[in-house]
C-alpha cells in the first residue's frame, strides 16, 4: 500500500503505507472489521478466528476511549514498522470557537501556558502547533507519554480542527531516536491536512 490521501469530516490527510483511519463516530465496527479483513489476508482459518478477536479489542478499546476524549477520527499504524516498545497515534477532533475567531494566530491567547507554543505553516494553511515534552522515564518496560503535539486549524469563523499527536514510549536505549521519529513522521501527516468544504 501507498501514501494515500484519506477524505474524512471535511478534510484530508495523507496516510503512511500500514496506518489506518478509523472514524468514531459513525461506521467505526464496519472500519475495523475492513481492517481486520485486510491484515489478516493469507492468514490460515485455524489461527485466523483468535488473531481477529486480539485486534478487534485493542482497536475497539483505543476507539472508544479516543471517542470519550472527543474525537472525531482516531489514526494509527496497523502495522508498526519498528521493533522498539513505542507507539504512535493522531487523534483528530473539532471543537466551537467564538464567532470572532477566524484564524490560527488568534487562539495562541488562548494557548496553555506549560506547552511551547508556535504557527506553522501547512497544506491546510497556518496552524498552532502546542508540544508538551516530557521527561524520560528512565528504565522502564512500561510505556510512557513522550510527546503530545497538537495541530489547531480554523477553517472558517468559530470553527476548530484539532489533531493531537501522541507518542508513547518505555525506557530503552536510543529512546529519544525512536521518539523523535515518531513525532517527525506524525507532524509531516499533520501537515499534509487539507480542508474541502464545511469541516
Amino acid at each position: 500500500m501507498t501514501a494515500d490521501a484519506v477524505a474524512r469530516g471535511g478534510y484530508r490527510m495523507v496516510l503512511p503505507p500500514g496506518w489506518a483511519m478509523v472514524p468514531l463516530r459513525e461506521r467505526t465496527d464496519q472500519v475495523i472489521e475492513a481492517t481486520i479483513d485486510t491484515l489478516l489476508t493469507g492468514v490460515p482459518a485455524d489461527s485466523r478466528a483468535p488473531r481477529a478477536h486480539r485486534i478487534r479489542t485493542w482497536l475497539t478499546q483505543i476507539a472508544d476511549d479516543a471517542r470519550r476524549s472527543g474525537g472525531l477520527d482516531l489514526i494509527l499504524p496497523i502495522v508498526p514498522q519498528w521493533l522498539q516498545p513505542a507507539s504512535v497515534s493522531i487523534i483528530m477532533s473539532s471543537a466551537a470557537a467564538g464567532a470572532d475567531v477566524t484564524t490560527a494566530a488568534q487562539l495562541r491567547r488562548t494557548a496553555q501556558n506549560h506547552a511551547a507554543v508556535s504557527l506553522v505553516d501547512t497544506l491546510a494553511g497556518p496552524a498552532l502547533r502546542e508540544q508538551l515534552s516530557r521527561p524520560d522515564p528512565g528504565e522502564t518496560d512500561q510505556p510512557e507519554p513522550a510527546e503530545s503535539i497538537t495541530y489547531s486549524w480554523v477553517p472558517r469563523a468559530g470553527r476548530v480542527i484539532v489533531g493531537t499527536l501522541v507518542v508513547t514510549a518505555a525506557g530503552f536505549e536510543g529512546r529519544q531516536t525512536v521518539v523523535d521519529a515518531l513525532v517527525e513522521l506524525g507532524e509531516s501527516m499533520l501537515s499534509s491536512v487539507r480542508f474541502d468544504g464545511e469541516a
